[in-house]
């Protein structure tokens, strides 16, 4: 048997342990009850069903210890894998004690699948560990064993973080990310939500082991193994930028949404899935050059409503919200995608970022006229109903936008009111959003509501280009313009806005994960002592051990002493 384990300590080896073992020390003084594992089937080997085992010694402690976690560190579980004792995730490695008693153990969860770590790290739960030294004995090698991991009795408290190896997509994919959607940055519960991750916030370990082209992403849900829909829109390992849109079954204000994300297999061919928008009408990124071969501008929805540009030249695309946008100059830039919503009518929705550059002219709020016939910027073309739909009874819906406010006009024979008017300074990029429900426009700006506009007399059709038309054109940046088939909730576009234009914040990695539960646990227990610590972590002798391995963790984890804190 081979005994060479390294001797364990009851030291930390890892940023994440850290804050685990923090939070341990944090929290032990309230507990009351100890878990105890329950007793393996036979005292002797595990079962027939193993075919190997390593007896471990653990030494050091000095003192008789009860109800203790030790790390076991450094296990190269590759080299097991391939020599075909170890399944893949390590499903079927379990610990017992020198009684053949089953214990609780949680193996750290990285970047990387037991098949291929060469440093596996362990943490076991031991009822006692002995001062003249502890055996206890780590079985492995049955390909039909379930995963036996328990974090949550290995470690109490642990169900706040979750953070244990699941099972792995494929063996083939060499590294994964896990990323957690942030509850405080959604509203309410949002089924079949389009996630954009922002791929530029991942890190370098990412970036050096990514395909160039992007052929290797696959992401799935919390569970490690279930596909999602995804669609790549830019990738660049040499600025280490771009966008990865995928839809997220669900995410919710309950609780952090897990995804993983593969990657690190040069041998992947995956391609996008227009299953990413279902639901969507349109979706236009704007990130293609306007001045290339028509149709210019794509349309990701799978409905083929692709643009046809005209006026731009080459330096039209920049830089916007997400990667890059389309600069209207008010003039002669148009996004032509045809007329294709004849049958979506009286309940859709708008979504685009755009930065205005010029006035449009203001008229008054009305469902009957002709107010909007000059000196308008219009972003959504609204499409006269009598030609697009065969009927002076139907109107199409169009969206003006200027420095000093926004308006929503429909457009049919004889007709082109505003029936919703927001007359506000507004400069910089925005987020807006207008929402038809039941024939009746409401107006969202950067995720919050700001308008319900007058019923409309008509049966409304949403439109599909941007800019064109006689009645005035807008000027400025847009990005990210989309026509979804149904009227998205406030929780929807709250969400969106989150999403797009903070992903810093709206995702959370593994280590800054640990380090908001570790926070917020400290601040629940120890309120009295916040005051000294809150001011910045210190060495004065006031400050207890505690407070300063709170002080250290932050800084491993954020390379800054702490500045401000927040429940």
């Amino acid at each position: 048997m081979n005994r060479h384990f390294r001797q364990l300590n009851r030291r930390i080896h890892s940023k994440t342990a850290t804050v685990v073992m923090v939070l341990m020390v944090i929290a032990t003084p309230l507990l009351s009850m100890t878990v105890f594992p329950a007793p393996a089937a036979a005292t002797g080997w595990l079962g027939e069903q193993w075919e190997y085992r390593r007896e471990i010694t653990i030494s050091g402690n000095g003192s008789d210890l009860t109800d203790i976690q030790y790390q076991l560190t450094g296990i190269d579980t590759q080299t097991l894998y391939n020599e075909g004792k170890l399944q893949f995730d390590c499903q079927d490695v379990r610990f017992t004690n020198a009684y053949g008693a089953l214990l609780h153990f949680w193996i750290e969860d990285d970047s990387s699948s037991c098949g291929v770590d060469t440093s596996t790290d362990f943490w076991i739960r031991l009822p006692r560990a002995e001062a003249e030294g502890t055996t206890i004995f780590m079985y492995y090698g049955n390909p039909q064993a379930p995963a036996y991991l328990s974090p949550e009795r290995t470690f109490d408290f642990f169900s706040q973080f979750s953070s244990f190896r699941v099972p792995w997509y494929n063996s083939a994919w060499q590294n994964r990310l896990k990323i957690s959607i942030n509850r405080e940055k959604v509203r309410g519960t949002i089924p079949n939500f389009p996630v954009a991750l922002d791929l530029s916030i991942l890190g370098s370990a990412f970036w050096q082991n990514v395909d160039p082209q992007g052929d290797d992403l696959v992401i799935t849900a919390a569970d490690g193994t279930t596909k999602l829909a995804r669609e790549l829109v830019t990738i660049n390992t040499g600025t280490e930028t771009g966008t990865l849109w995928f839809k997220a079954p669900v995410v919710t204000n309950e609780e952090d949404t897990d995804f993983y994300l593969y990657y690190g297999n040069p041998a992947a061919t995956e391609t996008d899935d227009t299953a990413t928008w279902s639901g969507h009408g349109l979706v236009q990124h704007l990130e293609e050059s306007p001045t290339g071969s028509a149709p210019q501008i794509t349309d990701s929805s799978g409905s083929n409503n692709n643009g046809t540009t005209s006026g731009f030249v080459s330096g039209d695309l920049v830089d916007t919200v997400i990667d890059s946008g389309l600069n209207f100059d008010g003039n002669d830039n148009e996004v032509n995608s045809g007329i294709p919503f004849a049958s979506v009518t009286n309940n859709f929705s708008y979504s685009f970022w755009a930065y205005p550059e010029s006035t449009r002219t203001e008229t008054v709020q009305a469902n009957s006229g002709i107010t909007g016939t000059s000196g308008q910027r219009f972003v959504v073309y609204p499409e006269h109903g009598g030609v697009a739909f065969g009927s002076n009874a139907r109107a199409g819906a169009g969206v003006s936008f200027g420095t000093n406010g926004i308006s929503v006009f429909e457009h049919s024979g004889s007709y082109l009111p505003s029936l919703l008017v927001h007359n506000h300074p507004y400069t910089g990029w925005t987020h807006v959003v207008v929402v038809y429900s039941a024939g009746t426009p409401v107006l969202y700006v950067n995720g919050k509501f700001v308008k319900t506009g007058l019923a409309s007399t008509k049966t409304v059709h949403p439109g599909a280009s941007l800019a064109i038309g006689a009645f005035g054109k807008f000027d400025g940046l847009v990005d990210e313009f989309r026509v979804i088939n149904s009227a998205v909730t406030p929780n929807w576009i709250s969400t969106e806005y989150e999403n797009h234009s903070s992903p810093e914040t709206f995702f959370l990695l593994s280590v800054n994960r640990f380090l908001r539960l570790m926070i917020h646990q400290f601040s629940r227990i120890r309120p009295i002592l916040q005051v000294q610590i809150l001011s910045g972590c210190t060495t004065a002798p006031r400050i207890r051990l505690m407070e300063r391995l709170y002080c250290k963790t932050y800084r491993e984890l954020t390379g800054s002493d702490l500045k401000k804190h927040s429940r």
